[in-house]
């Protein structure tokens, strides 16, 4: 935390409004998990984020400005401490906003107890103005999302816009038939690994686990493994399960709901054997062991012959 009261990402660095609201959060979400934390700080980064909403706060990046004063805006709705003025303030300049930060302006309007859907309908109407939709096999499918230019940073991506968009959505109009496209472009953005960074995962999996359709019934899952069946309801209370055996077999899923269901099935094994059991091989590289102890001061190291039981 830098002199201003503000989160840098290291020592002695200026710190960034953006990354002031994404430690709040992250403080507040870690309460929410009935985690320890320093109350006393998260106090303080409130504090600051509130005197951030200012359009006269000298510490907003200049190109940015506006994108920070959303994301604080966000971060304070998280934490219960919306400013209702200043999230107006900030609605009026929809248009100016880049995409994430419209974004992030309607998940905190929305979220609020009596909000004014008059005003959250307008906004929304700019933010599907934002999304690209094409036509494929039929069947509309994400085509991107229309965007300006940020400060590299606060860190932008497609995926994090993208899915604040998802966020917004899910918050304010959870029935809205087109979600489901927004949820499928955010998937295929990613890969194997994930969106390509830590910022873009978070972004992507908050907005995932807003837009879970919670009005849906569980689904009854089977697993048939080598060393027995296990069972689970999956929804929104356990969306995920995880079982292991170490037992070789055919392996099935069943799926007793109405919903479909993904499984993924990972294999990894060592050899049964411990180590110091395994016969040396030469196929391309050669395998030798020395056993060396380490005696105490500076007496050298002595080494030592393997007995016959390794």
């Amino acid at each position: 935390v830098d002199e201003n009261g503000l989160v840098g990402y290291w020592p002695h660095t200026r710190g960034l409004v953006t990354l002031t609201a994404w430690s709040y959060e992250l403080m507040i979400r870690a309460q929410a998990a009935h985690l320890p934390v320093d109350t006393a700080l998260r106090d303080r980064l409130a504090t600051v984020l509130n005197q951030s909403l200012r359009s006269d706060y000298p510490h907003l990046l200049t190109d940015a400005a506006l994108v920070e004063r959303a994301t604080a805006l966000d971060a304070l709705a998280v934490g219960g401490k919306l400013d209702a003025a200043y999230a107006s303030e900030l609605a009026r300049t929809a248009g100016a906003l880049n995409t994430s930060g419209l974004a992030m302006v309607v998940s905190a309007i929305a979220a609020t107890p009596n909000a004014d859907r008059a005003l959250v309908a307008g906004l929304l109407e700019t933010l599907w103005s934002r999304v690209h939709v094409l036509a494929h096999n039929g069947r509309p499918e994400f085509a991107g999302i229309a965007d300006y230019d940020s400060d590299p940073l606060i860190l932008p991506s497609e995926t994090r816009s993208l899915a604040e968009v998802t966020r917004a959505i899910a918050v304010a109009t959870p029935a809205e038939p087109r979600l489901a496209l927004l949820r499928s472009g955010l998937v295929s953005l990613g890969g194997p690994d994930g969106w390509g960074s830590t910022n873009a995962d978070a972004a992507a999996l908050r907005a995932l686990a807003a837009s879970w359709d919670s009005g849906s019934g569980d689904v009854p899952v089977t697993a048939t493994l080598p060393d027995g069946p296990r069972q689970v309801e999956l929804g929104h209370a356990t969306p995920m399960m995880r079982w292991t055996t170490t037992q070789p077999g055919p392996i099935r899923v069943t799926d007793g709901g109405a919903r479909p269901v993904l499984a993924l099935q990972q294999a990894r094994y060592v050899p049964a054997a411990p180590g110091w059991q395994a016969t040396p091989v030469q196929q391309g590289f050669v395998l030798t062991r020395s056993l060396l102890r380490v005696p105490g001061g500076t007496a050298p190291m002595v080494a030592l012959a393997a007995g016959t039981d390794g």
